[in-house]
């Protein structure tokens, strides 16, 4: 499938950024968004801007059309000079085929109504064509425009919501964090705490958490103060899944009432580091020896609750779990703050105090991996480059895109 036609706009997007030779980051830079907006209309979750699509069209050498999926890639518009030089050349043929005095004696011939014809149809397609883009791009300007208003609809209803809350909700105040983050069994641990409007000592609280597919668990809150009136719950261990619906109970002698409090997205993409990173290596062919001369790297977090922790080095011999070599980098990790959400940017041209080489023996693989692990204990490993010797001694080098410890 040419790249032009995916199927989606955001895969169409995704192709011809790809296409382009750009990162998300890059491309948000020359249309003036975010990385995030890129990602966004990539994943078909929001819709650009009339302006970013043509932006787009230019960058990617494609119409804007082609970008939409309304006109094929192998159809591009002819301009104003095209149409010009279409007529000059009709012209030129005519009299060429055809001289004054003759026509002025037997009139226009057949093939030159023939040609005259053929080239009016081809002007009136492109005519046609041009019209229908112009279509669709007041189409997408209008649906860009119906985005913003149901965004604008929806902001409202949040605030109105809040508002009724404030006024006939039954808490006052509720509040909640992250305990724990388990990947392995995609699992987040919450902590809750709010207060009652009315409280008195025989009120109970009780968590019900309302899953999409309707399946419930509830966690009985446990009461505070008295006189501070607040409840709460430590670690309740809830699924990692989108719109999560968070409501409490309130019981008092017997009269029970329900409020919903919030919609958690707890995906594992929310608590998951990006990590893109290089290795810069020196090496000759038949030397055996492999010198780790710079690298740099760039770690994106969905937000703050996930960060990381520690950065290394490394070197794993012959599919090892283990590294052979851990190198420490973690106090040169810095957060940027040029961005909407956390990012960590760490840069090395000078190794001097992290200087890294290894031998290659017949049979040896070495795979050289940047390794940074979260707070919550996950490693991501970036700028992968395995090292092995081929039959003739010669040191060949595989980049795999998804490697982790024990593999070669």
């Amino acid at each position: 499938m040419n790249e032009t036609e995916a199927n989606t706009l955001g895969l169409r997007i995704q192709a011809g950024r790809k296409a382009a030779g750009l990162s998300q980051e890059a491309l948000g830079e020359q249309l003036g968004v975010s990385r995030q907006a890129v990602s966004k209309w990539e994943s078909d979750a929001a819709i650009p801007e009339l302006e970013n699509l043509i932006a787009m069209s230019r960058l990617f050498g494609v119409s804007v059309g082609v970008l939409l999926g309304v006109e094929s890639a192998s159809a591009e518009e002819p301009s104003d000079k095209e149409l010009a030089a279409v007529e000059a050349i009709a012209e030129k043929y005519a009299e060429q085929a055809f001289p004054t005095k003759r026509l002025k004696r037997m009139g226009l011939t057949a093939a030159v109504i023939v040609l005259i014809i053929a080239v009016g149809i081809w002007v009136m397609q492109w005519k046609n064509n041009l019209r229908i883009t112009d279509l669709n791009e007041q189409l997408v300007a209008l649906q860009t425009q119906m985005n913003d208003i149901q965004n604008d609809v929806a902001g409202l209803t949040t605030q109105m919501r809040e508002l009724l809350h404030e006024q006939d909700g039954l808490v006052s105040n509720a509040q909640w964090d992250i305990g724990r983050v388990n990947l392995e069994e995609d699992t987040v641990s919450v902590n809750f705490y709010l207060s009652p409007k009315l409280n008195t000592e025989t009120t109970e609280a009780m968590l019900v958490a309302t899953l999409p597919d309707g399946y419930s668990q509830s966690e009985m809150m446990q009461p505070g103060n008295t006189a501070r009136g607040f409840f709460s719950v430590k670690n309740w261990e809830l699924p990692m899944m989108q719109n999560i619906r968070i409501s409490v109970i309130f019981t008092d002698n017997g009269v029970a009432q329900q409020e919903e409090l919030r919609i958690l997205d707890l995906r594992p993409e929310n608590f998951t580091l990006s990590v893109d990173g290089f290795l810069a290596c020196h090496y000759t062919e038949y030397s055996r020896t492999v010198q780790i001369k710079s690298f740099n790297l760039t770690i994106y977090s969905p937000d703050h609750h996930v960060y990381p922790l520690s950065g290394e080095l490394c070197l794993f011999r012959n599919g090892e779990t283990e590294p052979e070599v851990s190198i420490p980098f973690t106090t040169l990790l810095r957060e940027s703050h040029d961005s909407l959400k956390p990012k960590y940017d760490v840069q090395l041209e000078d190794m001097t105090g992290y200087e890294t080489s290894f031998e290659l023996s017949d049979g040896d693989t070495v795979a050289a991996a940047i390794r940074v692990t979260d707070n919550y204990g996950s490693s991501h490993y970036a700028g992968v480059k395995i090292f092995a010797l081929d039959s003739s001694g010669k040191i060949f080098v595989d980049q795999p895109t998804d490697w982790q410890p024990g593999t070669t």
